[in-house]
């Protein structure tokens, strides 16, 4: 059975939820992309605890090698392992996918983001 949302993000467990393409909206998919990205970068980020301490130019590179190995990390690892082929079967299922990917994609980018920002907040 296929992950399956309802139009709020939740899970549905209708095994005929999918046969309306409809269902996978571009909200859902940055959504998902939102919590991958944030949870991406939360296991991540205490790697890097050395690199944020220092200031200048070198801080301001480990922050943009941190989203790079983030991004690197979603789209190399992330998507090969079970059950992401269930969502992307999704994606490639819905209305739009070109958009519900790039929405997915968004998300993930600016979940890497948030959860920088949080890091940024508590004096790093």
């Amino acid at each position: 059975m296929t992950r399956q949302y309802n139009k709020t993000g939740m899970y549905s467990n209708n095994p005929n939820f999918w046969n309306d393409k409809s269902n996978m909206t571009l909200k859902i998919a940055y959504e998902i992309g939102l919590d991958t990205g944030y949870e991406i970068a939360n296991c991540n980020i205490y790697d890097y605890d050395d690199l944020f301490a220092i200031n200048g130019d070198v801080r301001d590179s480990a922050r943009d090698k941190f989203i790079s190995d983030c991004l690197e990390t979603e789209s190399d690892h992330y998507r090969q392992f079970s059950p992401f082929e269930f969502t992307a079967n999704d994606f490639n299922n819905s209305n739009d996918p070109d958009s519900t990917w790039d929405k997915y994609e968004n998300g993930v980018y600016k979940g890497i983001l948030k959860r920088l920002k949080e890091y940024s907040k508590n004096g790093y």
